[in-house]
């Protein structure tokens, strides 16, 4: 009973958010249990499985192997980086900036909303996954912003720029 009464103090914002991250960590461990769904060539070790570069490179693959000019994790959930609240991009990337509450919100509702649109297609749920975990944690949307979408810019988005970025880190692995 005790349970029972914690959970309906609980609001409904909080309950979302909750609801939110548990899916996240289930998607996590999920993705980290069975790397072979996600790609059919083996990671060249272990960390790529859980840094940011190797989480990004894992959700490109993903969507990739199913979108082949799909552009950058944002434009798969329909989000434009040249609009608040992702402008200025230092303002969105940390939790003192003042777009960093409704970044993680325009993500999440974009998201639910990819659900909401293609949530029977289960090859799509997973790309939406993959692009809502790299963008929703702190550290892989800031890599991603930083490091990733500036190598994409221009006429090289819908190149495979990112498996550009990806080769080069996977290489950087293996010296290790």
């Amino acid at each position: 009973m005790p349970d029972r009464i914690i959970y309906h103090n609980i609001n409904m914002p909080d309950r979302i958010t909750l609801a939110s991250v548990s899916g996240i960590i289930m998607a996590v461990i999920g993705f980290i249990s069975y790397p072979n769904l996600f790609s059919p060539s083996p990671l060249p070790s272990d960390l790529s499985l859980t840094s940011p570069n190797g989480l990004i490179c894992r959700a490109h693959q993903k969507m990739a192997s199913i979108q082949p000019n799909a552009v950058s994790l944002f434009t798969i959930l329909r989000l434009d980086t040249t609009q608040p609240p992702f402008v200025p991009t230092e303002a969105c990337l940390y939790p003192y900036g003042e777009n960093y509450e409704a970044a993680r919100r325009a993500v999440s509702d974009a998201w639910m909303a990819s659900y909401k649109r293609d949530g029977n297609d289960l090859v799509w749920r997973d790309v939406y996954a993959l692009a809502a975990m790299v963008l929703l944690n702190d550290t892989t949307r800031t890599v991603y912003m930083k490091s990733v979408l500036p190598g994409m810019d221009g006429k090289k988005k819908g190149d495979g720029a990112w498996m550009k970025i990806c080769d080069k880190y996977y290489r950087e692995v293996e010296e290790k």
